[in-house]
């Protein structure tokens, strides 16, 4: 990847080659709808994720040649034709006879979700991916975007840097080769990314290959402009700009097409309007928080592209800020473009993305003009990435001790919890008063890099000491509370995003045993 004068990529300007991907839905077409309206499999990423057995065109001509009479018909035709993956068989879980301790359960993860790199067979719809990988599990067989920084964080604490490198150079290559990161390594996530973690894993990697870094300044360069561009955009009364979540297509997501069609039949909007919002949506990785949904309620509700959200714009200011150092350590000329690019995003944020009256940041609504209602952990995003001011720091931090901290963690909303919504807010919650009341334990300063919170965030497992189950998402209500399933709920033993935010601590305030809090707070 080349660069001007300037430092900016010349990559940049370059079209994307996703848009000549075929996802399964383009592959096809007929045979796809019938497979997945029919819900021939119980899971709609089974037949997404498939192997064909033989180029797609002849798979295609047989079945318009002589089209399956019933369901039971259809899926032997499709057992016929491609390798469908066994449900569950990519669960770790399964393969755990005896329970062990937390930290240990969670060490033997790494190796049994690593997967080598990825070289595609034509038709399928797994992406090139070069490096050594930590996939999250269950059915979820491929490396995702957001989450994989979370499990780095895991991974550096076990001094896994062989799986770093290789995560953050397959992640590299990804940007060179589709212009961003995909949601994760399938054809059929290309049309939209992840909130954007890239700089922040540069950081957990050791790398210091001059060339390296030159190649990863490149790589951001290109992942800033695929953000800044199109539909991702959004320009503001006074004319300054911020960004929003977005999803280049407006049909059903492939690997959720049943229920898309669903959703979309129970909204009185156009169809396509609905499917970009549930695909936007998927893209913020809050996928399906009421955080998007209009009445704060129901999905068919969903209007994300109308958000301006406070998470994305704080990370884009991250970004800004990482590539101008990397421009600056580089000596190349263009740290004061993205210094000030930063300057004016964050002077957008702190206009139109606070609320003074309730002391919290919020997501800024583009249909009625103002902040949306509702408090989310989002809201310490600013934090996080050390855009806030410290008067508005310490207004957020009462906000959330007053509101989201609950026993058990940090509620995303109200009554539920994800993983790196939790980490991500309690590691920069700042704090010029008492966060944790009875204890009166006090985070460090804001401007001091190693303050990390007090913030008790627990997982479904966190006070046993042989637990047998890590859940995807816990209720901040109930400690032992396990809901959902790996076909509906994307509920799973062996999600590396939750795993890898598990350290040992020895809160006395906690039940007697072992006991666990993040690594991060």
């Amino acid at each position: 990847m080349q660069t001007d004068a300037g430092g900016q990529s010349a990559a940049v300007a370059a079209p994307s080659v996703s848009e000549s991907i075929a996802s399964p839905a383009d592959l096809y077409g007929s045979l796809f709808k019938h497979v997945q309206l029919r819900r021939i499999f119980a899971d709609g990423k089974s037949f997404v994720d498939a192997v064909p057995r033989r180029p797609a065109e002849e798979i295609v001509r047989h079945y318009h040649a002589n089209p399956p009479r019933d369901d039971a018909a259809l899926r032997a035709f499709v057992e016929r034709n491609f390798i469908v993956p066994l449900e569950g068989a990519n669960d770790p879980g399964q393969s755990i006879k005896a329970a062990k301790p937390l930290i240990e359960h969670i060490q033997s993860l790494w190796d049994q979700l690593a997967r080598p790199p990825v070289v595609p067979v034509a038709g399928s719809s797994a992406l090139a991916f070069e490096g050594r990988h930590v996939v999250p599990g269950g059915r979820f067989r491929e490396i995702y975007y957001w989450d994989s920084y979370f499990t780095m964080l895991g991974l550096k604490i076990d001094r896994r840097d062989d799986l770093i490198q290789g995560m953050v150079n397959g992640f590299v290559r990804l940007v060179e080769s589709h212009g961003h990161v995909p949601n994760g390594a399938r054809s059929y996530y290309l049309s939209r990314s992840q909130p954007p973690f890239l700089y922040l894993m540069m950081d957990l990697s050791t790398e210091d290959d001059v060339q390296v870094q030159s190649q990863r300044l490149d790589a951001l360069l290109v992942e800033h402009a695929y953000w800044m561009q199109g539909g991702r955009v959004q320009t503001l009364p006074d004319g300054s700009t911020l960004n929003r979540y977005w999803d280049d297509r407006s049909t059903p997501r492939d690997e959720s097409y049943r229920e898309d069609v669903k959703t979309a039949r129970t909204s009185s909007r156009p169809a396509t309007e609905v499917y970009r919002h549930l695909r936007a949506g998927a893209e913020s990785g809050w996928d399906f928080s009421s955080r998007w949904f209009a009445d704060g309620r129901t999905r068919s509700t969903i209007d994300t592209t109308a958000i301006i959200p406070v998470d994305l714009n704080s990370l884009l200011y991250g970004l800004e800020r990482a590539i101008a150092k990397r421009c600056k350590d580089a000596r190349r000329n263009c740290d004061d473009r993205f210094n000030q690019a930063a300057d004016r995003r964050r002077a957008a944020i702190e206009r139109w993305l606070w609320n003074e009256r309730e002391g919290r940041y919020g997501d800024f609504d583009t249909q009625t003009g103002r902040i949306r209602d509702g408090l989310t952990a989002a809201t310490t995003y600013p934090l996080f990435t050390r855009l806030a001011s410290p008067d508005r720091a310490a207004r957020i931090a009462e906000t959330v001790r007053a509101r989201l901290i609950a026993p058990g963690g940090l509620r995303t909303r109200w009554g539920g919890c994800r993983p790196p919504q939790t980490a991500l807010r309690c590691a920069r919650i700042v704090e010029l008063g008492p966060l944790s009341g009875k204890d009166g334990n006090r985070v460090k300063r804001y401007n001091d890099r190693r303050g990390l919170g007090k913030v008790r965030v627990s997982a479904s497992c966190s006070v046993n000491d042989r637990p047998t189950q890590v859940s995807e998402k816990d209720s901040a209500f109930s400690l032992r509370r396990i809901y959902g399933s790996a076909t509906v709920g994307g509920d799973r033993d062996g999600s590396m995003w939750q795993c890898a935010l598990l350290g040992p601590g020895n809160d006395p305030a906690w039940p007697r045993g072992q006991t666990y809090r993040t690594t991060l707070c």
